[in-house]
């Protein structure tokens, strides 16, 4: 039966499970049923413009957009890397029920909002960069803005500012403007470079609130924290009595460390290594986050604990140092990270029989198998750290079951892979939507990959670290993977290596949205570069398509970002 000669009810329950980019092809088919469906009022609640192929402002002029936009709920436009005011403000005059507005990690700053507001009032939740101008050293708010802006987020009640450390936590600002509001949730979020702060404004009242959160996300650790009880006790100058937890990744696994004994129960059914009691013995780098409930408003009851053990299963890895003692029943969280991953290391004894002569026979592989460890689980998020050099190479089997649970895979370390390892992976991982792979200097697998890569019919998000990267043969393979949308690759030569076109790759791959290159280069030819990649963007039509051509020595804007996140670098996100 097709879709549109589905009773109404069904089709409606059928729609809502969908995401924007469905929604948005079935709207474009031309089906009147369909259209008039999707556009009535409870069925599209919320839309997301933001890691897909409608991340861009021409989003706003769609049809779709305006056939929905009356009785549209949330809205994200995070990383939507045309977005600006002036192209934001049309479609904002259509949103009539708009109650979450996501406009972080854009070109919109809080000045911005006030005119957004002004046309869109109904908005009570808002995740926005900390920003009230473009650039400049330092800056001081008038007066009047300030109030201006006060006036606008006293009505606000969910808060989530991203800027950085110096503007969200070493400025009065923040608190200033939020000094008239009623925030249910307060979050800063630390993802951007210190280019400038603003004026330290006069102490001012704290603000009343149910539950703050801190995040500083750093995956390069290029910046170190020193946190002490201390300065974390009179963060955001909190007026109630609270409990917290304090989350910080160091190395290779999570510490989470419990500044009051509270969870100290909760912390214990999870697995995840737990120091309760450090404050300023090491200093953090990398993520961390900072969760403060008030007591007064928060009920620690078993709802709370439920959704908290979704949240740390989310951030907090399973860790597990050898994957021999991995057992089915200790692998409780979504995320798993095994730091030896070996399994049968020294279970092919070579014969000590020395009676006749010795033949030169080939170094077994070692096989990656975890059948037995994932048995009963759909879904794995597999983290592989090799932390020393075994001196055999690793491979897969096509009969391991666990391969096709996979969803997500990160492999980093000195380890040599097989000459099959890649063929049996894209072919056996059915599911496999994100692969993170950090190339070994000890057995570059950039060629294994490029090759087999094409055999996927399921990988999205591709990110491959390594040396003396062929571009022309990846662009070349990666064009034969139509299911790519997010493409980094990071070359750590030091010499530049060629980039050739992109234009058949960018051409064939219909759902990418997202290219990241760095590469050793000067700044000139780099413009170049990046001018000839922009060139074949502009050739294919794909506006949505971001393409960020770097260097490692060049300063980025942000720390993190939502294009980074989804390949999971650090285990918090």
């Amino acid at each position: 039966m097709a879709l549109d000669c589905l009773p109404e009810e069904l089709l409606i329950i059928i729609l809502r499970q969908l995401d924007s980019k469905s929604l948005y092809n079935l709207f474009n088919t031309g089906n009147e049923r369909l259209r008039t469906v999707i556009s009535t009022k409870g069925v599209t609640k919320k839309i997301s413009f933001s890691l897909n192929n409608m991340a861009t402002v021409h989003s706003l002029k769609s049809l779709f957009f305006k056939d929905i936009s009356t009785h549209l709920l949330e809205l994200n436009l995070s990383g939507v890397h045309d977005l600006n005011k002036t192209a934001l403000l049309p479609g904002m005059r259509k949103l009539k029920s708009l109650l979450s507005l996501n406009v972080a990690y854009t070109d919109i700053t809080i000045l911005d909002f006030l005119d957004i507001y002004k046309l869109c009032p109904t908005i009570i939740n808002i995740e926005i960069d900390f920003t009230f101008h473009k650039n400049g050293q330092k800056r001081v708010l008038r007066p009047q803005v300030l109030t201006k802006c006060q006036e606008v987020f006293k009505n606000i009640v969910n808060v989530n500012f991203v800027g950085s450390y110096y503007t969200l936590l070493d400025s009065t600002l923040p608190q200033n403007i939020l000094q008239k509001a009623k925030v249910d949730s307060l979050t800063y979020t630390v993802a951007k470079q210190d280019t400038f702060t603003y004026h330290k404004y006069a102490e001012c009242d704290p603000i009343h609130c149910n539950k703050i959160c801190v995040y500083f996300f750093n995956w390069k650790k290029s910046i170190e924290y020193h946190f002490r009880k201390e300065y974390v006790e009179s963060l955001s100058r909190i007026p109630f009595q609270y409990e917290y937890v304090y989350i910080a990744y160091r190395e290779i696994y999570c510490s989470s460390l419990l500044f009051k004994k509270f969870f100290g129960d909760f912390f214990k059914h999870l697995d995840v290594y737990v120091s309760p009691h450090i404050y300023n013995e090491y200093a953090d780098a990398g993520h961390v986050e900072i969760m403060i409930w008030n007591k007064e408003t928060t009920k620690f009851d078993a709802s709370f604990f439920t959704k908290l053990l979704v949240e740390a299963r989310k951030v907090l890895p399973s860790v597990h140092i050898y994957a021999q003692n991995l057992l089915p029943y200790e692998v409780n969280n979504t995320f798993v990270c095994l730091t030896h991953p070996i399994l049968d290391y020294n279970s092919r004894d070579r014969s000590n029989d020395h009676r006749f002569k010795m033949q030169r026979v080939a170094i077994p592989n070692i096989t990656l198998d975890y059948d037995h460890a994932f048995e009963g689980r759909d879904n794995i998020e597999l983290s592989l750290h090799f932390l020393q050099n075994i001196g055999r190479p690793v491979t897969l089997s096509t009969q391991s079951t666990f391969l096709r649970k996979l969803t997500y895979l990160s492999m980093i370390g000195d380890v040599r892979y097989s000459s099959e390892f890649f063929n049996i992976l894209f072919r056996c991982c059915e599911n496999l939507i994100t692969l993170c792979v950090f190339s070994p200097s000890i057995s570059p697998c950039a060629a294994p990959i490029t090759r087999a890569i094409p055999l996927s019919r399921s990988i999205k998000n591709l990110r491959l670290e390594g040396k003396a990267l062929d571009f022309t043969s990846l662009f070349s393979s990666l064009g034969n993977c139509k299911t790519l949308e997010n493409v980094q690759l990071i070359d750590t030569s030091d010499c530049y290596t060629n980039l050739t076109d992109t234009y058949a790759f960018i051409r064939q791959c219909n759902n990418l949205y997202y290219i990241h290159i760095e590469v050793e280069m000067t700044d000139s030819l780099r413009v170049t570069k990046l001018k000839m990649l922009n060139e074949a963007k502009r050739k294919c039509g794909k506006n949505h398509l971001l393409i960020v051509l770097t260097s490692p020595s060049k300063s980025v804007d942000y720390f993190y970002d939502p294009y980074v996140s989804v390949f999971r670098l650090n285990s918090i996100q």
